[in-house]
């Protein structure tokens, strides 16, 4: 019965340290760590492995964009400092685009 407890445990063990080690997005982790418990780690290192070998060479670029000026700012910042200036608290929104 002790041996059991012991595979369960390392079994366990290797889902988290899989998970940590191959999914670096926080919100998909939870997701990512229930296909590893069901499916094997290994099974999630391969299917994480051909997901990156799909999306390589595809870049997310993020930008704010003020809904009032139309300026578009590279670091996020929560408001325009462009329309703070004249007194306007303006919230940035932020938006992405997918190049490749």
């Amino acid at each position: 019965m002790t041996v059991i407890k012991i595979i369960i445990a390392v079994y366990v063990l290797l889902v988290f340290l899989a998970t940590f080690a191959l999914e670096k997005d926080k919100k998909k982790r939870l997701s990512f760590f229930i296909y590893c418990l069901i499916f094997t780690p290994i099974t999630g290192m391969f299917k994480k492995l051909i997901l990156i070998k799909k999306t390589n060479g595809i870049h997310t670029v993020v930008h704010y964009r003020c809904e009032r000026c139309g300026f578009e700012f590279t670091q996020p910042q929560e408001y325009c400092s462009l329309c703070a200036k004249e007194g306007v608290r303006v919230k940035l929104k932020r938006h992405g685009m997918k190049i490749h």
